[in-house]
């Protein structure tokens, strides 16, 4: 699964801080309880979820991940370009603004910030630190890519996630997602043998705002 493509950067980022033409698809006919996805082929019931999802332009990703060896707990929610939240990565819980510009704003894991700044630890304890827009480190999730299987999905059944109709698109690693069958066809979860993600507040007015000046410091350039 490429949800995996959520938990990367974040590992990425903490090591850098660190100095380390199709025919048109048949629109379902819904059932009483149903959107209809169901009746579709498992590639189909892809497209319409990803297409839901960024057309909702809003969301919140919270769980568990092992990637490249490391657990790795998340807790973001994204409103289109922008971002906020958690990663903790290595044991090292860091907060995270991307604002709409593109910079973005760390804050937390002193024991990696400080050294990379020469400064006292005491100096950016409570402090944002500031990287500019032009040193992109991919945090915002792609909803196309993330949510894409590594090799092809199946469709498998049509069962409930915490009590929500779902059907389940299972990726040849045997990895699990729940389209929600009712209302739009939302991802509600990605279940993997590394851990589960759930997707919450699909759609929600979500606010999010950079620091204020007195609350950043400035990194060097990485280039």
């Amino acid at each position: 699964m490429r949800w995996r493509m959520l938990l990367i950067p974040a590992v990425a980022s903490v090591a850098l801080l660190a100095g380390c033409t199709t025919a048109p698809e048949p629109e379902p006919s819904p059932t009483p309880t149903t959107n209809g996805i169901d009746a579709l082929e498992a590639e189909q019931i892809e497209a319409r979820m990803s297409e839901a999802l960024e057309k909702a332009g809003s969301f919140r990703i919270s769980g568990t991940g092992d990637v490249e060896g490391q657990t790795a707990d998340i807790d973001i929610a994204v409103a289109g370009k922008q971002m906020q939240g958690s990663f903790t990565v290595m044991g090292i819980e860091i907060e995270i603004i991307v604002a709409q510009d593109g910079t973005a704003y760390f804050k937390g894991g002193a024991e990696l910030f400080g050294p990379l700044l020469g400064t006292e630890l005491g100096d950016i304890a409570g402090k944002w630190i500031k990287i500019p827009a032009n040193e992109d480190l991919g945090l915002i999730p792609d909803t196309n890519d993330f949510l894409a299987a590594d090799g092809h999905y199946t469709k498998g059944e049509v069962t409930q996630y915490k009590g929500q109709p779902a059907i389940t698109l299972v990726d040849t690693d045997g990895a699990k997602v729940y389209v929600s069958l009712v209302g739009e066809p939302y991802p509600l979860a990605v279940e993997t043998a590394e851990g589960t993600l759930e997707f919450t507040d699909i759609g929600k007015d979500i606010t999010i705002e950079a620091p204020s000046a007195d609350e950043v410091l400035e990194i060097p350039t990485m280039s």
